[in-house]
């Protein structure tokens, strides 16, 4: 099984959006919509387990899990 991610939008420096990605036509659709979307600062792809927790977090936040995940021993 592929592992699951999901990708956030950012909106000055907080998360303003999330797509929970299962397929390539997925994560196409996701970007294409929010690239043209003059609000949307930037795009973060996350671990599921990041994305259920970073509902009104702030992309600092977001970073520092992403930090503390790929600094935690496997």
């Amino acid at each position: 099984m592929a592992e699951k991610f999901a990708l956030l939008a950012i909106r000055k420096g907080e998360v303003r959006g999330m797509c929970g990605i299962v397929e390539d036509a997925a994560l196409k659709e996701c970007v294409s919509e929010w690239a043209l979307d003059p609000t949307v600062d930037c795009m973060i792809r996350v671990p599921i387990e990041i994305a259920r927790k970073s509902f009104d977090a702030t992309e600092q936040q977001v970073r520092e899990w992403l930090k503390e995940m790929a600094d935690a021993p496997a």
